[in-house]
């Protein structure tokens, strides 16, 4: 029977062969082909990260005496309310940068606020004169028809404050409205003049008796005639 072969014996670590000429520790499970220990050194799991992977202080923030602030072309710096402000702005440490941001922040959020009705009223006028235009009594799904312009024209024209109407009608829109546009056309019409009506031969059947039948040109102007009878 083979003999067995005695496990090798495990290096101490003040042995001198337990460790590199470097001074790392062996790793003594790794064998070479003849059977010696690996050469290569263990690095321990906890070793020193590079220096260089160290992250910096944050720099302290620098809270100015007073705060400058830079304000949209056209608009006016509200000196009241950066009075009111600045105590809170040094209370929290904010650095003149981060001030700002919060100042144009403001800004933008005052400036959408107002223009926000504006742009609603714009919108409400378009979709009035889109559904006006697209109305085939009024328009031809572009303009209005010219008569049906003509037509309010011509009624506008006619009041004795047709100047101050206009203005009325610009000012709130309602000149756009579907509605009041084919109220007002419908208001022309009706007061549009007559055609003139022309004259011509008398009614065959004029003032004939029940189941009479059509009287002459005579009968018709002489009713009471003898030969107009019968």
């Amino acid at each position: 029977m083979a003999e067995e072969q005695a496990p090798a014996p495990v290096v101490q670590g003040n042995d001198p062969t337990a460790r590199t000429p470097t001074g790392e520790i062996v790793d003594q499970q790794a064998k070479q082909p003849d059977g010696s220990a690996n050469a290569d050194p263990v690095k321990p799991a906890d070793a020193a990260k590079p220096a260089d992977s160290e992250k910096k202080p944050a720099e302290a923030s620098v809270v100015p005496d007073k705060y400058e602030f830079k304000v949209p072309e056209g608009a006016q710096l509200n000196e009241a309310l950066i009075a009111e402000a600045t105590p809170l702005f040094k209370e929290m440490g904010l650095s003149q940068e981060n001030a700002q941001k919060l100042f144009d922040f403001h800004n933008k959020a005052i400036a959408d606020v107002a223009s926000a009705p504006g742009k609603a009223y714009e919108d409400l006028r378009t979709s009035w004169r889109n559904d006006t235009v697209a109305n085939k009594e009024l328009g031809d799904g572009k303009a209005l028809r010219p008569e049906v312009q003509a037509n309010i024209a011509k009624a506008i024209d006619s009041l004795p404050n047709a100047k101050d109407f206009r203005a009325a009608m610009d000012l709130t829109g309602v000149g756009d409205n579907p509605a009041f546009v084919a109220a007002v056309n419908h208001w022309a019409k009706a007061l549009a003049e007559g055609t003139l009506v022309r004259g011509g031969n008398p009614s065959p059947a004029g003032q004939a008796a029940p189941g009479a039948g059509p009287k002459s040109a005579a009968q018709a102007m002489y009713p009471g005639l003898p030969s107009s009878a019968g």
